[in-house]
């Protein structure tokens, strides 16, 4: 709405207001003319001539009509110069009337029209002899009367407007608020300090005609409204917490209304006055059903996750994407000999700055899994009693079987990278125990196919020179055959001893201590 319309209210009531003094002015001139002669005809004249240039302003575009105004003023001050005077004090006063009605518009031409009739009738008294102290008794009050009235005018407009103005901020304010509150799926509501309903939203509405089987309705106790004594004293307790000031959440149970079992979450906070002063607390439950059941299946997860891991008979970690240690199971910590009460959790570890792993080079293997996503498979012998050992409970050496692979997200980008560690420490003193009997026994087969066999190689070359038929009776012959067969035997026997002690069994293989 343009300010200063002929629809806005300060014009209707200030129009009709000037409109009825207009009225008796020209009442009170026809009873001093007794309604005859120049000066009646001449009041008629222009009361015509403002009632049409008044519908123009009120029906048409009032930018031309303004520009209308001037005529019945001009006209009236030529005719002074050859009137009585009193048709010029008529014309005046009518037509300050008439100017000052028009002032409620707003604009600042008519003040200047106005101020241009005072001054024009002020000459034109004065061309026809009026005494100068006269017209300046006219002429000052009107122009003061002219500034007043229109200062007023337009203070009061401003100050319409702005209240218009405001009016509408709060009307829109109300709106967003009125559409917040209700799109929402949560439970709204505020209290004064009487523990009265102050407003909702509909949703807590239907929850309380639902709870309370009653319609709500602002000024309603809510406590008194409550059918159980532990609900109303587990309300007021919280209540008046908020109204202490505290801001409050809760975690509370109730019944939904399909019967079902409902955790709410419940946030209070103090309403203030502009002093500082609590006059109520607004309220928001949400319900939190669904996130309770997601965050207990969670936490079962986690717990099977954990029980998992630290089942495990293998070492586990977890690291994030810049090498730091997140998650350690069990077996891992027995590995590196961390106590149980030992707060491993909490120590920073970084596979790229620990300076036992950068000296053994697996710095370099995890920078090929972090940057080229390899899996890495290897042995390695760690030595944690050297003085870049960080682990101070662990002074021992192991051997550990290491997998190393990095873990994608739907990107495919590499978001955490896993080591799993099985310590072969025993295994691998099994099979040096085996190498060491294995190079003996090498040794051994050497003795019997170099040193042993070479006089049992004698003994067949000699046995070979004793001929059965050579000797003198039966008996010597059956001697010479039996040493002939028991040297070939003896030999045998000693090149089968020799290949079961130099063959090595299918299972036995020999790990490479490295970290490539």
């Amino acid at each position: 709405m343009k300010s200063g319309s002929p629809d806005t209210p300060i014009f209707k009531s200030v129009s009709r207001a000037l409109l009825l003094v207009e009225a008796m002015v020209f009442a009170f001139m026809v009873y001093q003319t007794e309604a005859k002669g120049n000066f009646f005809l001449l009041a008629i004249l222009q009361t015509l001539l403002q009632l049409v240039i008044f519908a123009l302003s009120k029906w048409q575009n009032k930018s031309w009509i303004e520009w209308l105004i001037p005529i019945p003023a001009t006209s009236f001050l030529v005719l002074n110069w050859f009137s009585p005077v009193e048709i010029t004090f008529a014309a005046y006063c009518i037509s300050l009337v008439f100017y000052s009605f028009l002032l409620v518009r707003g604009e600042v031409l008519p003040l200047i029209y106005i101020l241009s009739l005072i001054l024009g009738s002020g000459i034109s008294e004065y061309i026809k002899g009026v005494e100068v102290d006269v017209i300046l008794l006219v002429i000052i009050p009107g122009m003061g009367f002219s500034f007043l009235f229109f200062t007023v005018l337009r203070s009061l407009q401003k100050t319409k407007n702005d209240l218009s103005l405001r009016n509408k901020e709060l009307e829109e304010s109300q709106l967003n608020y009125k559409t917040l509150i209700e799109n929402t799926n949560s439970l709204i509501w505020s209290v004064d300090k009487d523990y009265c309903f102050l407003n909702g939203n509909t949703a807590f509405y239907l929850r309380y005609e639902f709870l309370t089987g009653k319609q709500l309705t602002p000024g309603t106790n809510l406590l008194t409204s409550l059918k159980k004594n532990s609900e109303k004293e587990f309300w007021k307790s919280i209540y008046d917490k908020a109204l202490s000031g505290e801001q409050v959440t809760i975690e509370h149970e109730s019944v939904s209304l399909s019967e079902k079992q409902l955790t709410w979450e419940y946030m209070l906070n103090p309403m203030k006055l502009p002093n500082g002063k609590i006059y109520g607390i607004t309220i928001m439950a949400k319900d939190i059903s669904k996130k309770r059941i997601f965050e207990r299946r969670r936490q079962e997860n986690e717990a099977l996750l954990n029980g998992v891991l630290n089942n495990m008979p293998i070492g586990f970690q977890l690291f994030d994407q810049q090498g730091n240690l997140l998650l350690s199971n069990q077996a891992m910590k027995i590995i590196l000999g961390i106590k149980k009460n030992e707060n491993h959790e909490h120590r920073t570890f970084n596979v790229f700055h620990d300076s036992l792993l950068n000296s053994l080079g697996l710095n370099k293997v995890f920078a090929d899994v972090y940057t080229h996503g390899i899996i890495k498979n290897l042995e390695m012998e760690f030595d944690f009693s050297v003085p870049e050992n960080t682990w101070p409970t662990t002074r021992r050496k192991v051997f550990l079987e290491m997998n190393i692979f990095p873990l994608y997200n739907e990107e495919k980008q590499i978001i955490a990278v896993v080591c799993l560690s099985n310590e072969i420490t025993r295994r691998k003193h099994t099979e040096k125990l085996m190498l060491d009997q294995n190079k003996r026994l090498e040794e051994y087969a050497f003795t019997i196919s170099h040193i042993l066999r070479r006089p049992i190689a004698n003994i067949i070359s000699l046995s070979s020179l004793i001929k059965p038929e050579d000797m003198k009776n039966e008996e010597d012959a059956q001697v010479a055959i039996f040493l002939n067969e028991s040297t070939h035997q003896l030999d045998q026997i000693l090149k089968e001893l020799n290949q079961n002690i130099t063959l090595k069994p299918d299972y036995f293989y020999e790990h490479k201590n490295t970290a490539g």
